[in-house]
């Protein structure tokens, strides 16, 4: 989030974000009118220029002063693949390389998508369905990195199916049309032989992966495509795991790190600081000393216990 004249527009845009500032105004530090003929007076024309200088003066240092800009990364999911970036705030990672952030959940990746192309977004942690679309609308949006290139999510249904083919006519949860969720039922469906308009399979927009094993659990859809961390919960329930992740080999990028194509030319250096750190969070979340703490963010942020987090 800049701190910018822009950032009260990006404040109302994104409504994660609650504290707005006031407007900056418009206008420069000096407001002549062009109509006026005081200039023709040498003495009040220098008047007026010391004035304007001495004011410029003032407000130079301020600007060399300002904090610095405090970046948006937005991300569309609440999954385990995002648990190193929680990670690397958790720890303080991010600032140990010099980015000054604040991350914000935006539900599904379309939107996200739409917040990195509109700029109120800096960096994107999301999954490529969504971007690789935007591109190829048009859209100047760079994947810079991508930290999974499989398939993670288990096909999960209701107790009373069975098999594949009894999905026909059922309800599909989605956390987006157009999304990485959508793109793991699609490739499901691929997988099984099945297709949404010929089988009437309905997808029904609800929230994320928490929400959808809610709606598993109440009965309001039939299946779900989710990860691991819920899948295993729903199994000790009595769902049934149809189809288990490793079954699907496409090579299917579910989460990357995004960002415009004018950031990137522009703060490069930025762009290269979070790479470092996510690499890092990650070297973290891996390591046999920081399973506590890295089991402690996920039953925190995921809302699961701990045999879940396992």
């Amino acid at each position: 989030m800049t701190r910018s004249r822009r950032h009260p527009e990006r404040q109302r845009r994104i409504s994660h974000l609650n504290h707005t500032e006031p407007r900056a105004q418009r206008r420069g530090l000096c407001h002549f009118d062009r109509r006026e003929k005081s200039f023709r007076d040498p003495c009040k024309f220098i008047g007026i220029f010391l004035t304007f200088a001495s004011q410029l003066l003032c407000f130079l240092p301020a600007v060399s002063a300002a904090a610095p800009a405090k970046f948006i990364i937005g991300y569309a999911a609440m999954s385990a693949r995002v648990v190193p970036l929680w990670i690397a705030e958790e720890q303080g990672i991010l600032a140990k390389y010099g980015v000054d952030s604040e991350q914000v959940f935006i539900r599904g990746a379309p939107t996200l998508v739409t917040g990195l192309t509109s700029g109120d977004i800096h960096f994107g942690s999301t999954g490529g369905t969504a971007t690789l679309a935007a591109i190829a609308a048009g859209h100047d949006l760079k994947m810079v990195a991508a930290f999974s290139s499989r398939n993670t999510y288990d096909l999960v249904t209701r107790p009373s199916i069975k098999r594949a083919e009894e999905l026909r006519g059922k309800r599909f949860g989605v956390t987006s049309i157009g999304g990485t969720v959508w793109m793991g039922i699609m490739l499901w469906l691929e997988h099984f032989g099945l297709d949404e308009q010929r089988d009437k399979i309905q997808l029904q927009v609800i929230g994320d992966q928490s929400i959808q094993m809610q709606a598993l659990e109440n009965g309001t859809i039939d299946a779900a495509v989710l990860d691991g961390v819920f899948s295993r919960r729903l199994k000790q329930k009595g769902f049934n795991i149809t189809g288990e992740y490793s079954e699907l080999k496409h090579l299917f990028t579910s989460q990357a790190i995004v960002v415009q194509g004018k950031f990137l030319q522009q703060r490069a250096d930025m762009v290269e600081s979070l790479l470092k750190a996510q690499v890092e969070a990650i070297a973290f979340s891996l390591a046999p000393k920081n399973k506590p703490t890295v089991i402690k963010t996920f039953m925190r942020r995921l809302r699961v216990d701990a045999s879940a987090a396992e």
